[in-house]
């Protein structure tokens, strides 16, 4: 019954309008607009790496001169990043892994490590040593 009152009412029917046409897309366009501020405030917000890795660095003319003996037993030395596909320069900066000494740029073997990609792009062995924690504690 109270209902039925109100239904009458010239009040009831402009709360109706107010709130289907006025209200609710306003709301609607609040939501919206944080949303994208959300997502514009995480995509220019520095990210901050929660790990790091320590890869050896140097230049690549460094690594040719200190390699002209293992370059003579083994062969060809590598001259073009297998990641990024570019031939080395003097002045780049790469990374030789310590495990299989494939050598990288330092940007590309960054990168491919921040993916979760710990192993070598060519040989596929392990970037790091690998230890379980139980290894590591004696009892």
């Amino acid at each position: 019954m109270y209902c039925l009152v109100y239904a009458h009412s010239g009040v009831s029917t402009a709360v109706l309008i107010f709130y289907t046409c006025m209200w609710l897309p306003l709301m609607q366009l609040r939501g919206a607009v944080f949303r994208v501020l959300a997502f514009v405030s995480h995509k220019y917000r520095p990210q901050e790496s929660s790990c790091t890795f320590q890869l050896p660095v140097g230049r690549y003319q460094d690594l040719q001169k200190s390699g002209a003996e293992e370059e003579k037993e083994d062969g060809d030395h590598e001259k073009t990043c297998s990641i990024c596909l570019v031939d080395y320069e003097g002045e780049h900066l790469v990374s030789k892994l310590h495990r299989c000494g494939h050598v990288f740029h330092m940007d590309c073997i960054e990168r491919w490590l921040e993916r979760s990609q710990f192993t070598c792009p060519l040989c596929r062995k392990l970037v790091f040593d690998v230890r379980s924690s139980a290894a590591k504690q004696k009892w």
